[in-house]
């Protein structure tokens, strides 16, 4: 029995006797077994494909082939257990039959058919641990290669280390790192790591001298082969050669002690953190900026109200306070009757008021232009960009040359507003710092973006202040583009001068609404 099924045996045997004999001992052991029998090897193949048996008792030698021919049938996927019978004077063939893949044989005798129940027992026993043995084989096989797999694909840099240090293997992130096939690297002894990754017989050296006994990876390296401690989270910083230059790299590193039939290894695992480094600095360069520019649009918003509270007393006020002294003067005057001096004094006040009147206007005007100029509004951004173009050179005297490719382009007001303001901006840095002779605008479309181009011809920017926290102006002109989904670059030099292009999407927010005249 096979827990509640019976057992299923084929006997394949072409005397009569030697069926009978079989038969009569397994039925002893195991009256309920399903007996099943052969006489010829064709008979053998049928049955077997009729039902698949439990075991099969096979005589060596039939009428129409031999036991080692069925064996050498039988497919990798269908095995079953087989147990070869001979006669005397066989057991050569009979062990050629066990390679073939029989699990024994039975020299053919009284004895061994009184025996042939503890046989099967035996063979099944036999059967069963190598069934096991190969499903566990094949288990550690599959866990194998899903490892393999896991160490090949993973995106940190791993290698394995023998006790002298030398690589035993390394996973393809750190060979193509290292820019050398996993297999030259075998063998190689790393006295650190990947810039000191060169043998130690070399005559040269690694190329670092000193800085290798003090290398923060050697360090970890050394203690966890002397005490199995392992270490994790080491900040690995070095210089690597990228296209003949040296570029500063940063590395995270652990390294682990590994115990495997070889003897004491090693584990080192890295991960690049270069481009995670430069990006928290300039998460913290932006923040401070930021907090800067935060900062100055206090001080600015203070500015303007000082400007616009100075422009309206020192101005306007002034104007309005003369002319009400004006017109009590007037009105003191209108009911007497005067002579026709006293007349052409009258107009003459009159007209000074009327002058009076002009100044306060135009400078409501010159107020309201510098809050938001109207032409920006009611014309739209290209008849004002024209207009401060106009006006940048009538007041400074610098040449400046416009290119306004209108083309009926709609624009949004935000980008319209943040478009004419970074010309402002970059006009107002032109006449006080550049000490240009002539100016160069484009405004436009390009590839389906919004343009706007400024080129001088000045002494440039200096280099620490294209990225200061204290460089407003720039930064503004940066805000206000990345706000709308789009980029200011500012190159900049004593050449050639200072070229900023600000690229905006068309419509990155508001309506879109046409500003043309």
């Amino acid at each position: 029995m096979i827990g509640e099924v019976p057992l299923s045996i084929l006997v394949v045997d072409d005397e009569p006797a030697h069926i009978v004999a079989v038969q009569r001992s397994l039925y002893a052991a195991w009256p309920d077994a399903a007996l099943h029998t052969a006489r010829t090897l064709r008979e053998c193949r049928d049955a077997v494909a009729a039902r698949r048996p439990d075991i099969v008792l096979i005589d060596l030698n039939l009428p129409d082939g031999s036991a080692i021919e069925f064996l050498g049938s039988l497919p990798e996927s269908n095995r079953f257990p087989v147990v070869v019978m001979t006669s005397q004077g066989d057991q050569q063939a009979a062990v050629v039959a066990m390679k073939t893949g029989a699990l024994d044989y039975v020299v053919k005798s009284p004895m061994a058919f009184g025996d042939m129940a503890h046989i099967i027992q035996r063979a099944l026993r036999e059967w069963r641990l190598r069934q096991e043995h190969r499903q566990a084989a094949e288990a550690l096989l599959r866990h194998e290669e899903q490892l393999q797999a896991i160490y090949d694909n993973a995106p940190v840099m791993m290698c394995v280390l023998n006790a002298e240090r030398q690589v035993t293997y390394a996973n393809r992130a750190f060979a193509e790192f290292v820019g050398q096939p996993a297999g030259e690297l075998q063998g190689v002894r790393a006295c650190g790591v990947l810039g000191c990754l060169r043998a130690l017989d070399d005559p040269r050296g690694c190329g670092h001298g000193p800085d290798c006994e003090t290398c923060p990876v050697r360090l970890a390296m050394m203690d966890t082969l002397a005490t199995g401690r392992s270490h994790r989270g080491i900040d690995y910083r070095t210089q690597i050669l990228e296209d003949g230059k040296s570029a500063p790299r940063a590395f995270l590193a652990s390294v682990a002690a590994l115990r495997i039939a070889e003897g004491s290894h090693l584990l080192l695992c890295l991960q690049d953190i270069t481009e995670r480094i430069l990006a928290e600095e300039d998460l913290r360069a932006s923040r401070e900026q930021l907090r800067v520019l935060a900062g100055r649009l206090q001080e600015v918003r203070e500015e303007e109200r000082t400007s616009v509270a100075r422009e309206i007393h020192d101005v306007l006020a002034q104007c309005l306070t003369r002319l009400k002294i004006d017109l009590v003067w007037l009105q003191g005057r209108l009911g007497r009757p005067e002579s026709a001096q006293a007349m052409d004094v009258l107009a003459a006040r009159a007209a000074d008021m009327t002058r009076l009147a002009d100044e306060a206007i135009h400078s409501v005007q010159t107020i309201a232009t510098a809050l938001r100029p109207a032409v920006l509004d009611s014309l739209g951004l290209f008849a004002a960009a024209d207009w401060q173009v106009r006006d940048f050179q009538e007041s400074t005297g610098i040449t400046c040359e416009g290119t306004l490719r209108e083309d009926d382009l709609p624009v949004a007001p935000d980008t319209a507003t943040a478009l004419f303001r970074i010309l402002q901006e970059s006009l107002t840095n032109v006449y006080r710092h550049a000490e240009a002779t002539r100016v160069r605008v484009f405004l436009g479309q390009e590839d389906g973006d919004l343009v706007l181009r400024i080129q001088d011809d000045g002494q440039g920017i200096p280099p620490a202040a294209l990225n200061a926290p204290r460089s407003i102006g720039l930064a503004g002109m940066r805000e206000r583009a990345l706000l709308l989904g789009g980029r200011c670059d500012i190159v900049s030099s004593p050449e050639s001068g200072t070229a900023i292009e600000v690229r905006l999407p068309r419509g990155t927010s508001g309506n879109m609404t046409k500003d043309a005249s």
